[in-house]
């Protein structure tokens, strides 16, 4: 695929769904695109705000809270995981909404308490690891 044909393929991707710079690459990569020219496009892309990576990173928390149902912990360590800075990381973290944060924790503490057996004596232990499994 040629660089022209793989930026206007991610224009209209990265006017679909949010994407940070590593999923470009990804893309890129997938597709064929030359080494030489994927910096141009990924650079070209920012300059147009097609990527942003700090709205990437709001709309990865918030998307991540609300359908994966996930902790700030584990949201935090995937976007680490495709290397958003750090200070974007915290400032999506701080725009999550705390009360539907407690809320979606909660749910989850009860949830995983109802398929555990009253008489089991690891219960609390059980329920712990599995708020620590989804970053609570």
């Amino acid at each position: 695929m040629t660089a022209e044909d793989a930026y206007t393929r991610l224009t209209g991707s990265c006017s679909k769904k949010e994407m940070c710079r590593q999923d470009v690459y990804k893309w890129m990569f997938k597709f064929n695109v030359p080494k030489e020219s994927q910096d141009d496009i990924v650079n070209k892309l920012t300059e147009n705000n097609f990527i942003d990576e700090q709205r990437y990173a709001c709309a990865f928390a918030n998307d991540s809270l609300r359908y994966s149902k996930w902790g700030k912990i584990k949201i935090a360590y995937q976007l680490r995981c495709k290397q958003i800075p750090e200070n974007y990381i915290e400032n999506a973290l701080a725009q999550l909404d705390e009360n539907l944060y407690e809320e979606i924790r909660k749910n989850l503490e009860e949830a995983k308490g109802k398929t555990i057996p009253d008489d089991d004596i690891q219960k609390e232990q059980k329920i712990k690891a599995y708020m620590y499994s989804r970053g609570f």
